[in-house]
């Protein structure tokens, strides 16, 4: 009953259109892409749907609906690009909401290099966006055409494929509390500062001590020019002392990616060795 009070308010905040409560667009939020939950739907079970799904489409909506779950004892899980390999968006019983609505860039300074975006914003359009105009983030994980700058923070995200990690690139977060009270953590443009930082609270904190919806990140420009080089190395271990003496000897910014044999086979289509 006071899940249908919730709804019934969250609707009239943010109109019927962006509050899902039954039928199929609930079973895109099932799950994640995490290997228990595939591999529970693999073998015949059936993960339950969540039992609705709201797409806020500002930052004050999202507190004013923190505000709701909190007036009628309703928990929330925040859904960004669904890449999570870990169940960080499953929804475990609890109602949804979306970010994809919040992907705004909302200020872009070239003098700080800095970049300011809205959670929901995929990485894949923030680094395409930035290229157009000579610069980057180079942050490339995995998950790169699916993960969003929200999701990216809440689980510590690491480029896989870059030299960045998604800690180094945040400078401030903008945080909606399980209370409902907007706060901003970090420095800004400052860099540092010599007060306590708080980003570490909600950079890997899987969003349970906040739903993150804004972010000031650090950008770079572009490199004019770059070589694509690959090795083949017998074993693992000597490909990654090799990539070892290349970060220690070779002046950056350099990208070392190791590929296992399989891997290797897969992504660059060499068979027997392991690439680097």
């Amino acid at each position: 009953m006071e899940l249908v009070k919730f709804l019934k308010d969250v609707e009239e905040l943010l109109g019927k259109d962006n509050v899902i409560s039954e039928g199929h667009g609930l079973s895109t939020f099932r799950r994640d892409w995490w290997s228990i939950l595939m591999l529970r739907e693999l073998l015949g079970h059936d993960i339950d749907a969540p039992p609705a799904v709201i797409r806020p489409g500002s930052i004050d909506e999202v507190i004013n609906i923190v505000r709701l779950a909190n007036k009628y004892g309703v928990c929330l899980t925040p859904y960004g690009g669904g890449s999570s390999v870990v169940g960080g968006a499953y929804h475990n019983g609890c109602v949804v909401i979306d970010m994809s609505r919040l992907n705004r860039i909302l200020k872009f300074d070239e003098e700080d290099l800095t970049l300011t975006v809205e959670a929901g914003a995929k990485v894949v359009n923030i680094e395409r966006w930035l290229n157009e105009r000579g610069y980057t983030l180079d942050y490339h994980p995995q998950s790169f055409q699916l993960l969003t700058i929200g999701g990216a923070i809440a689980h510590g995200g690491t480029g896989s494929h870059s030299m960045s990690n998604i800690d180094e690139l945040v400078l401030s977060l903008d945080v909606v509390l399980p209370n409902g009270e907007l706060i901003t953590v970090g420095p800004g443009k400052f860099v540092r500062t010599s007060w306590p930082d708080l980003r570490g609270l909600f950079i890997g904190s899987d969003g349970a001590f906040g739903i993150i919806v804004r972010a000031m990140l650090r950008i770079k420009p572009l490199a004019n020019y770059y070589v694509d080089l690959a090795y083949v190395f017998k074993d693992l271990e000597n490909a990654i002392h090799f990539a070892r003496d290349i970060v220690i000897n070779v002046p950056g910014p350099h990208r070392v990616v190791i590929h296992d044999k399989e891997s290797s086979k897969l992504m660059v289509g060499e068979d027997g060795g392991v690439i680097a």
